[in-house]
């Protein structure tokens, strides 16, 4: 059985937060989904897909996309692929806001629960993937117009 190699395309519905490093209180992004974190969810839609018996089975998922590779998956523009975004576009691509946690006693703001969180704003992504046949077709035809999380705010309805 050979692998093929075929381009995938992903439309952003809300902002992805993929955190690269903390700075104190600043949560930077990367600028780009890294291929791990696109990995998981093609194992996650997979395991989800193959639900059986009332139990969704990761590890069997994980070993069957073990032979899958992928790359990053970058901002897609209309003139074409955004590997690095220029400092002086940062504003159209990345946002980031202040968040704090509330004590619920006295209305403040509890201690050293400030913190910013930097999004990529982009609504498309393209990256490459490389798959056996057998997966190829799963891809094909179970997962073109899915919608799935990514990123590391899902609990707020960000990624």
């Amino acid at each position: 059985m050979s692998d093929k190699i075929f381009r995938v395309k992903l439309k952003a519905l809300s902002p992805v937060p993929i955190t690269k490093r903390v700075f104190g209180i600043l949560y930077e992004t990367y600028q780009f989904i890294p291929a791990l974190t696109i990995w998981n969810t093609f194992v996650k839609l997979y395991a989800i897909e193959k639900f059986k018996n009332g139990k969704i089975d990761y590890e069997s998922a994980k070993n069957k996309f073990k032979k899958i590779r992928l790359t990053n998956f970058y901002i897609f523009t209309g003139n074409g692929i955004l590997r690095v975004i220029p400092e002086d576009k940062k504003k159209e691509y990345v946002f980031s806001d202040f968040k704090t946690a509330i004590d619920t006693l006295s209305g403040s703001s509890l201690d050293n629960a400030l913190y910013e969180r930097e999004y990529i704003v982009a609504k498309k992504f393209v990256g490459w993937v490389k798959a056996p046949e057998n997966l190829y077709v799963f891809f094909e035809e179970k997962l073109i117009g899915r919608i799935a999380f990514i990123g590391a705010d899902k609990n707020t309805g960000f990624g």
